[in-house]
């Protein structure tokens, strides 16, 4: 058998060590989709009203039987709405014979006593200590009401925005009821990268309207991918 050449001997030595190299680097990284959903939890975490005015200006007055819905709904690339889930405090448009101290346990469709923090000592209301019912409309509820149901979670896309919200009003038996605290914000758009990371705490505001002012403070937080 001939012996190898100077120039066959080069290419063997060349391979082999390519071999060693790869048998070393193992084999290649998979490859990871990238996911198409986020799990965000939105947590509502406490609601304040620095003015209340349930009768002629300053006659006082500070206190009201609130009723309404607090809600988080995702906003598609387009700008139309996507999923909504919803937390409410009493009824829709209904009362009872009178409002009922926020951490009661019971009569959870009854609208909530509140006072303001212009007239009254400071109050800083617990969402985890209120009852409250789920839906995915302030109409009508879809559970019992129970303490503890202020957290949901969101499927939020790439590319989407995640919407908090309040409507709440002071419900009046001789009259028109009052917007107490009607306001909003969004989020986003959210890339992936930022709602992998997301956990931010943030705040809706609505400055007195002539019936009330109030402050919500609320949590998004990526818990997980769909």
């Amino acid at each position: 058998m001939r012996g190898m050449t100077r120039g066959q001997g080069a290419r063997l030595s060349l391979a082999s060590l390519t071999g060693l190299v790869l048998a070393f680097a193992g084999p290649p990284a998979p490859s990871y989709a990238a996911p198409s959903g986020f799990l965000v939890e939105v947590t509502l975490e406490t609601v304040t009203f620095q003015q209340l005015s349930d009768c002629a200006l300053l006659d006082g007055c500070p206190d009201a039987e609130m009723y309404g819905s607090f809600y988080g709904q995702t906003l598609k690339t387009d700008g139309g709405p996507g999923t909504s889930r919803v937390r409410n405090i009493g009824k829709w448009g209904k009362g009872c014979e009178f409002g009922l101290a926020w951490t009661y346990g019971f009569a959870g469709q009854c609208p909530v006593g509140i006072s303001d923090n212009l007239w009254n000592d400071y109050h800083e209301y617990k969402f985890a200590d209120r009852l409250m019912c789920s839906s995915h409309t302030y109409k009508f509820c879809e559970s019992a009401y129970s303490k503890a149901n202020n957290t949901f979670l969101l499927t939020v896309r790439p590319g989407e925005r995640i919407k908090v919200a309040a409507h709440t009003r002071d419900y009046d038996a001789d009259s028109a009821h009052d917007d107490i605290c009607f306001t909003e914000k969004s989020t986003g758009p959210l890339t992936a990268s930022a709602l992998a990371q997301l956990d931010r705490k943030d705040r809706l505001k609505q400055g007195f309207n002539g019936d009330g002012s109030c402050e919500v403070a609320f949590t998004l937080r990526t818990v997980g991918t769909a």
